[in-house]
């Protein structure tokens, strides 16, 4: 012990340095000491950070393993978790169907079968079923053995009791989730889960013993009571008394309470699920809880945060209206420094997130990932998302244009309109004449109901290259239509940019203005008289000569 402490003394700034983590680690094996002397000892921190780096595929992770052995009983919730959260890296950083040392990977979890806790079991497989990657929990014996244990196991208290309760869930989920990759190649989504009837019976049944001892539990347990409440209300069909619904209340106060003291004791999963649950459950009060995980996001290290997570963070964040240009800049970061991790299944989430949070670092984020872009294997779905993200950044040129114009090019009969309309914006934008767009634009049946921007695109890109072409009028007529029943400005604004363009044009050709819509331009360009460019006498000018508008 003597040796280890003297040894961190000295080198405790090294021990940042991954190489000479690893000679300690070397070091220490070669002294009697457990590793629950390794955890008294200065510079422990620094090892328990280093563990949930990709950078654990090396020698530390190994060398810490054989250091834990039946010390794994002894580690508290944090230490344990960030464990898990080693073990889930070794998968995710895997380009095989196990990772890099399969023989590592089955060892950590050979510890906690051998040596962990009831608790420690239950948190495991929680994380293996719901968290880590599906090929565990199709291919990995070790997994099932676990499951065995816990299912085996008979609770000795009420806590050990709702554990097991919420594992039988876990497990009629895995069921479900396994028959799902086998049949349809499709992983179902945690946040759906619905509690069983049985299980919701039990638990309200024992709400009365939840009320008295809560608040005493290890926090793992009050994660999952925290779940299971925020699942009840979730789901509608659940009946339950008045006096049953106060009980539960004061109980998810009393588990999310604890749970808000220790967010910094959260990994990563756990930290993406208490935000799930917190936004299944929407009460008013939790506007605080969603200040509390926001603050813990801007301080959080997100080099230890999976892809996977990061894109959670952000997704949720946009949708409940909470964006924090902080915590952006930090996902953007991620994902930077990982980049070559991103799945092509995150493409489009990626680009709209990026679209729509104008996230500050967003023009180089893309500059970078763009060399990375495979786009003659994409979907011609996401090319079309991409697209529209560089157009967004004002990024495209029509270098750029052409290039995804080339790749999409054979594809193009698969894209429904909204992908047409990205296109039909950006080839307008730029001026750039693309005739397999067009053809496809143009197979789209107009409606009354059928997107203004769409129109407004093609449209535009007539006036540009087809102004004689059908669509010509038939979009007019349904401006005419939606006109009659609102005074759309937007519509208006982008008419006269259209009609500009055919004033600026050298080529003479322009598009027809039919008379029913001319009456709603006047009345526009009166209204905003004085407003308008500047330059009324000569703009009313050319619109009279140009398009008969008087």
């Amino acid at each position: 012990m003597k040796i280890i402490r003297t040894f961190c003394q000295a080198k405790q700034l090294l021990l940042n340095d991954k190489l000479k983590l690893t000679k300690y680690l070397k070091l220490v094996q070669q002294t009697p000491v457990s590793y629950e002397g390794v955890r008294k000892a200065l510079g422990y921190d620094v090892i328990l950070n280093n563990l949930k780096f990709e950078e654990n595929q090396s020698d530390i992770f190994p060398l810490t393993l054989k250091l834990i052995k039946r010390d794994i009983s002894l580690f508290d919730f944090k230490e344990f978790t960030t464990y898990l959260s080693t073990i889930n890296n070794y998968i995710c950083f895997s380009k095989s169907p196990y990772p890099q040392n399969e023989q590592e990977f089955q060892d950590a979890l050979r510890i906690i079968l051998d040596h962990g806790t009831y608790i420690q079991k239950f948190l495991t497989l929680q994380h293996i079923v719901i968290y880590f990657d599906s090929r565990i929990t199709l291919y990995c014996q070790l997994a099932t053995q676990l499951k065995d244990a816990l299912r085996d196991h008979q609770p000795k208290n009420t806590e050990e009791k709702i554990l097991k309760l919420f594992w039988e869930q876990i497990d009629i989920y895995d069921q479900e989730k396994i028959e799902s990759l086998i049949e349809k190649q499709v992983e179902p989504q945690n946040p759906t889960m619905k509690i069983e009837e049985r299980i919701k019976k039990e638990f309200i049944d024992i709400i009365d013993v939840l009320q008295v001892e809560c608040e005493q539990y290890h926090l793992a347990t009050q994660l999952v009571i925290f779940e299971i409440i925020s699942r009840l209300y979730f789901d509608q069909d659940v009946e339950i008394s008045e006096k049953k619904l106060q009980q539960i209340y004061y109980v998810e106060k009393q588990c999310q309470c604890k749970i808000e003291q220790n967010l910094s004791n959260l990994n990563n999963f756990h930290l993406v699920l208490y935000t799930h649950m917190l936004n299944l459950n929407q009460h008013e009060v939790n506007i605080l809880s969603w200040d509390k995980i926001i603050n813990e996001l801007t301080i959080r290290d997100f080099t230890t945060m999976t892809i996977d997570d990061a894109f959670k963070i952000w997704l949720l964040l946009y949708e409940i209206g909470r964006q924090n240009s902080t915590v952006n800049d930090k996902i953007i970061d991620k994902l930077m420094n990982q980049i070559e991790l991103i799945k092509n299944k995150y493409y489009v989430l990626l680009c709209e997130l990026l679209i729509e949070t104008k996230n500050s670092k967003r023009v180089e984020f893309l500059k970078k990932w763009y060399p990375k872009i495979d786009l003659e294997n994409e979907t011609p779905q996401n090319l079309c998302v991409i697209l529209d993200a560089f157009n967004s950044a004002k990024l495209l040129n029509k270098l750029v244009l052409g290039k995804f114009l080339n790749a999409l090019e054979e594809k193009m009969d698969q894209l429904e309109e909204i992908y047409v309309e990205n296109i039909l914006l950006s080839l307008v934008d730029h001026q750039y004449e693309h005739e397999k767009t067009f053809e496809r634009a143009v197979q789209f049946e107009i409606f009354e109901n059928t997107s203004k921007h769409f129109l407004l695109g093609l449209l535009h890109y007539c006036q540009l290259y087809n102004q004689k072409h059908q669509k010509v009028r038939e979009i007019q007529e349904v401006f005419v239509q939606n006109l009659t029943k609102e005074n759309d400005e937007s519509i208006l604004i982008e008419l006269l940019r259209i009609l500009i363009t055919g004033i600026r044009r050298k080529n003479s050709e322009h598009i027809e203005i039919i008379p029913e819509l001319k009456p709603f331009i006047k009345k526009f360009i009166d209204q905003k008289e004085g407003n308008l460019m500047g330059q009324e006498s000569q703009f009313r000018s050319l619109l009279q000569k140009l398009y008969h508008i008087k």
